[in-house]
């Protein structure tokens, strides 16, 4: 079965936890991997700290066949490792405003119809 899925982060912090932070630039730390055929991660308005790798994505396994189908897109974040000037080639880079929105809570989890009854705070859409 092909779903349109993924996991998008949105206003996040992705820093270790204060006991791994001494030893954070040890194992080299990903955004995401593409485990399967059409693997979709999107970050739009994080904090990335340092622990980053520069080229931002890893492939699952050596030669891998399927990363030309996977979506790894990022869109206005702010740190040391939201650098993407060493990103991997196949992944989406960064992607405009309009194509971010699509991320978003509303649009991709239709978040206005359930998320708010659960009183889980979101933004429906992208911050000002």
């Amino acid at each position: 079965m092909n779903a349109v899925t993924g996991i998008v982060l949105q206003n996040c912090s992705i820093m270790p936890d204060n006991e791994l932070y001494p030893t954070r630039l040890t194992v080299k730390t990903y955004l995401a991997r593409p485990w399967k055929p059409y693997s979709r991660a999107v970050f739009i308005d994080n904090f990335m700290g340092d622990l980053i790798q520069p080229d931002g994505y890893s492939i699952w396994r050596p030669n891998a066949t399927h990363i030309a189908n996977c979506y790894f897109a990022e869109f206005g974040s702010t740190g040391p490792g939201a650098n993407s000037q060493a990103r991997v080639k196949w992944s989406k880079g960064l992607i405009s405003k309009d194509e971010a929105t699509k991320f978003t809570a509303q649009p991709w989890l239709q978040a206005n119809t359930w998320l708010s009854a659960t009183g889980i705070p979101f933004s429906p859409g992208l911050e000002a």
